[in-house]
């Protein structure tokens, strides 16, 4: 994405920049009743998380001229949407109008079946799933994650509206090619030229608006002495932009515009270290985390 300014209703702002969502991402991290899922979690109670979870199924939804921050208000004016809760997983979807709330219901279920709704280091050891995996399942449903996605689907919604619409007329183009069948140009329109839709600006800048709730979340402190693995392992959403590419040279040039934007925005840590981890380190590691 091109780094200007856009003046949208009297707001002048940076299209790469990360914009304060703060009060919308805590507005609907509650309203989702996540905040009771992660007070279930944190005292232990089996009972208290299958009813927290059961509960975040059932939520109604609401829409976009319920958001708080001038951010909020000023992309609601130009592209009103609804906010969908109890999905299977996170999006922003244009030609629909809407922005999914969840997380992946059914390894969580399934997950929580085989340990009783128990998600205490006890239950979880000894398991089938490896180590990594299992972090990264419960993970899925700290506050940590949970607010981060808002944040990244937030991002994308408001960087659509105020920048003429570009995600919605691709997605729109990209429509177009399934209906006639062009197979070709409709991959190359979904990933905007790249091989994975991962490796473009947008879904990294909106990555930098979801590891900003992070540090947000766990402090300044912690998180600055967080390594690349422990980073993924509290947003494992990041690992896409980390993993799904072809090779080496795709990898380093990902990795050398995510660590641009993460010191520019005063969120690379002294923990992550000089250098990245290797590749092929990180596709096993990843395989490990699935």
């Amino acid at each position: 994405m091109m780094n200007m300014h856009k003046h949208i209703h009297g707001i002048i702002e940076l299209t790469e920049s990360i914009i304060n969502f703060n009060k919308d991402v805590d507005m609907l991290y509650k309203h989702a009743g996540y905040d009771k899922l992660n007070k279930a979690i944190r005292d232990g109670s089996p009972l208290a998380i299958r009813k927290a979870l059961n509960n975040t199924l059932r939520i109604k939804d609401i829409n976009s001229s319920q958001l708080r921050t001038r951010a909020g208000r000023a992309a609601h004016k130009i592209n009103p949407i609804v906010f969908k809760f109890g999905q299977s997983f996170n999006s922003y979807q244009m030609l629909r109008h809407m922005i999914t709330i969840g997380f992946y219901t059914t390894g969580i279920y399934s997950l929580l079946d085989r340990t009783d709704y128990d998600l205490s280091d006890k239950a979880l050891k000894g398991m089938e799933l490896t180590d990594a995996g299992i972090v990264r399942m419960r993970n899925d449903l700290l506050e940590p994650a949970l607010k981060g996605s808002i944040a990244h689907e937030l991002n994308h919604w408001y960087k659509d509206s105020i920048d003429n619409k570009f995600l919605t007329k691709q997605d729109r183009l990209g429509s177009y090619y399934k209906l006639t069948k062009q197979t070709n140009k409709l991959n190359k329109v979904l990933k905007f030229g790249h091989t994975d839709i991962n490796q473009t600006d947008f879904e990294i800048d909106s990555q930098i608006a979801a590891i900003d709730q992070v540090k947000r979340n766990i402090g300044a402190r912690r998180f600055n002495k967080l390594n690349w693995y422990k980073l993924v392992e509290l947003k494992p959403s990041l690992l896409g932009n980390m993993v799904n590419h072809n090779n080496e040279k795709e990898y380093q040039d990902v990795m050398r515009r995510l660590i641009k934007r993460l010191s520019r925005e005063g969120l690379y840590g002294k923990g992550l270290g000089r250098s990245i981890p290797k590749y092929s380190e990180l596709k096993l590691w990843a395989r490990n985390m699935q």
